[in-house]
This record gives C-alpha cells, structure tokens and sequence, in this order.
C-alpha cells in the first residue's frame, strides 16, 4: 500500500487498518504529497510497487515445466 502523511480523506490510520486485513501488505508512505497520489507522482509509486513485487515474487515450477507464472506455448 502506498500512502501519504499529511492527507485527511484518507489519513495513514486507515492504511494501518486495512494492511492488518491483508496478509502480505506491506505499506509505504510518502511525504509532501496528496490524495492523488498515484497521478502526481506516479513514477514513486510505479517505483515502489515494482520494489514489492520483485520482494514477494517466488519462482513457480508447473508439472508441465513452465515456470515463473508462465505456461509454454501451445503447439499447433
């Protein structure tokens, strides 16, 4: 979750609440920003999304023997 500080629509107190529902949340806020948070600094928020992802990606192995989440081409 990415959050900012200073925001009173949506103050850090309801991230803190919700991350407790989510079991692999992990919550990151940013300071001088505000409720639209995703079209102001987009590029934070992209950077910090991408951070967790590649913290909480795991390798998949299928019977088939794809792997990374990706089945191999059908063949036609």
């Amino acid at each position: 979750m990415v959050g900012v500080v200073d925001q009173s629509v949506s103050p850090p107190s309801f991230s803190e609440e919700l991350s407790k529902e989510l079991a692999s949340a992990k919550i990151q806020f940013v300071e001088g920003l505000g409720h639209w948070l995703a079209l102001e600094a987009a590029s934070i928020v992209i950077e910090l999304i991408a951070k967790f992802i590649d913290e909480k990606s795991t390798i998949i192995a299928f019977s088939d023997g794809s792997h990374h989440g990706h089945k191999p081409p059908l063949s036609s």
